[in-house]
């Protein structure tokens, strides 16, 4: 329902799932459904043509990349309908997944996940229909070794847990 997907024409069977925060632009919602309909609706020997002017690619596969390797069990990735915000960029005519409510990340339960987690599962269309691209899937699998390498190295990781330690420390010794 609220995973981006198609829902028909009518804007009022979108706005029975999201919410809109704000808009400055005339009828956002038409924006929405446009999207869904080319994700959803478009060949997939097509989509590569089609889907770039209604979605920023390489914005979503960072996203669907970093809510996978972060494992954020409160997200798109593992909810599909929740926890995230759609935003329609004016200057670019394109939407763009956003991050929201990344509070449930890296619990140790859920460091199995694969890099294709809910890939197959249909009603996670910016999973199973973008990465069913072989040129897309290729770069999201480079988005997600640069985050392991750069963003999960733990030389770097605990370098960063011990000075939030330090801080948090001083605070409560301070309280």
């Amino acid at each position: 329902t609220a995973g981006i997907n198609y829902l028909g024409q009518d804007t009022a069977e979108y706005q029975k799932h999201y919410t809109l925060k704000s808009s400055d632009v005339d009828n956002p919602w038409q924006h929405l459904v446009n999207t869904c309909a080319a994700l959803n609706n478009t060949p997939l020997n097509e989509l590569p043509n089609v889907l770039p002017d209604f979605l920023d690619i390489d914005r979503t596969l960072w996203h669907l990349a970093s809510e996978i390797a972060f494992t954020d069990d409160d997200s798109y990735v593992h909810k599909g309908k929740m926890d995230y915000y759609v935003y329609y960029e004016p200057e670019t005519g394109r939407m763009t997944p956003l991050e929201y409510d990344g509070n449930s990340v890296m619990a140790p339960n859920l460091a199995t996940w694969s890099p294709f987690y809910n890939a197959t599962k249909v009603n996670y269309p910016l999973l199973n229909r973008i990465l069913a691209v072989p040129m897309w899937r290729q770069r999201y699998l480079a988005h997600m070794r640069t985050i392991i390498q750069d963003e999960l190295d733990p030389v770097v990781c605990n370098a960063m847990l011990d000075n939030y330690k330090k801080q948090i420390d001083a605070l409560v010794q301070a309280g």
